[in-house]
């Protein structure tokens, strides 16, 4: 007799597993924890690049009884091999016949599978429709058919496929008011959960010293006010500013100026590993957000990191944050984002410190998704 519990195959539109502690990341983990859940198979972004060598069709990033995560290659024989007919077969469908035969050798069938797609890529509606499933999910985070630095192609194409995997799903889970509202027009049936915390960071050392150290944690985008820190950097020669950001030529570009600063340090590319103790030698996190659509369309997750850190927060005022206001300095001018941090450094005391930490208690990531987990209809 097959088990009932639900098989989850869930997708990701990148392949970045274990870089950044990203939300589906955390929620993948959760789920193979959850009673209900007999096995998650985690599929990332297929790998193209042409090979130089024979390769196995998966890339395995992990391998546990309850979960696996996989990067299926569409790339497997290098160029010249012959027959050209057996390389394209290869190419083209091995990736796909290895995942298949991963879902038939842990029970996964049309009865007791659950989709879990977070698009925007093409490889998203070719699972969804190789797959046999009984429910479809589509969890939009990060509304990408927003994006100012793409392409009005890009976003044309991303809005395209948010769309119909709108009409083709059961369910749709969102993160943000804005993505709400924007597709709770389209679809009947839209919950939102907005990020929350991996307990890691409740255990931080917290460090102290004479100087005041800024955090501030996560990508450097078109969100992001680098001017705001700019104007930051500027305001005390003694605020130590620290940027924990991936290096890519966009963050260099956008960061050069503000680098030339001498109370600034940019880590790059920090190890997920090392974020809580970054943290832990802070003083105060900074969430320097513009108000665009983008930034509307977020759940900001360092706000939740930062608090579990048990670190005074300073943001600006943009979306996700007001319903944290007991807890967090919102600024809506830069002016008054300076005169914050100032108010910040005074609420560094154990027991305002205290007060983070425990509000953060339940907004863990195995709290969000056994809420998740409720509002999935039970296998008969």
């Amino acid at each position: 007799m097959g088990d009932n519990r639900l098989h989850i195959v869930l997708f990701w539109f990148m392949d970045d597993w274990g870089q950044y502690g990203r939300s589906y990341e955390m929620i993948a983990q959760q789920l193979s924890r959850q009673k209900e859940v007999a096995h998650v198979l985690c599929v990332l972004q297929p790998d193209q690049p042409i090979p130089v060598r024979t390769r196995p069709p998966l890339h395995i990033h992990q391998w546990k009884p309850n979960l696996k995560v996989v990067v299926p290659r569409q790339q497997i024989l290098k160029p010249g091999f012959k027959p050209a007919k057996v390389r394209e077969w290869v190419n083209g469908r091995l990736g796909d016949a290895s995942l298949k035969l991963i879902l038939k050798l842990h029970g996964y069938n049309r009865n007791n599978t659950i989709m879990w797609l977070f698009p925007p890529h093409p490889y998203a509606d070719r699972l969804r429709r190789f797959v046999p499933h009984r429910h479809l999910i589509t969890h939009i985070l990060d509304n990408n058919a927003l994006l100012r630095d793409a392409t009005e192609e890009l976003r044309h194409t991303v809005d395209a496929q948010y769309r119909e995997l709108a009409r083709q799903s059961d369910q749709i889970f969102v993160n943000s008011a804005l993505n709400l509202e924007m597709f709770s027009a389209i679809h009947p049936k839209v919950r939102c959960f907005e990020s929350a915390v991996d307990p890691v960071f409740f255990d931080v050392n917290r460090r102290r010293t004479k100087a005041v150290r800024l955090a501030y944690l996560g990508w450097v985008t078109e969100r992001t006010d680098v001017a705001l820190l700019e104007q930051v950097a500027d305001a005390n020669e003694n605020w130590q500013l620290q940027i924990a950001a991936p290096d890519h030529p966009a963050s260099r570009e956008r960061l050069r100026a503000l680098m030339t600063r001498p109370n600034v340090t940019w880590i790059r590319d920090l190890p997920y590993a090392q974020a809580p103790g970054f943290l832990g030698s802070a003083d105060i996190g900074l969430i320097p957000h513009l108000d665009t659509p983008y930034s509307r369309s977020m759940s900001p997750l360092k706000l939740f990191q930062y608090l579990a850190a048990g670190l005074p927060v300073v943001s600006t005022r943009v979306s996700g944050i007001d319903h944290w206001k007991d807890l967090v300095l919102i600024a809506s001018t830069r002016e008054e984002f300076l005169q914050h941090i100032h108010t910040a450094i005074s609420l560094t005391n154990p027991e305002a410190t205290r007060w983070r930490v425990e509000a953060m208690r339940k907004q863990t990531w195995s709290h969000r998704v056994k809420a998740m987990l409720k509002e999935i209809p039970t296998l008969t």
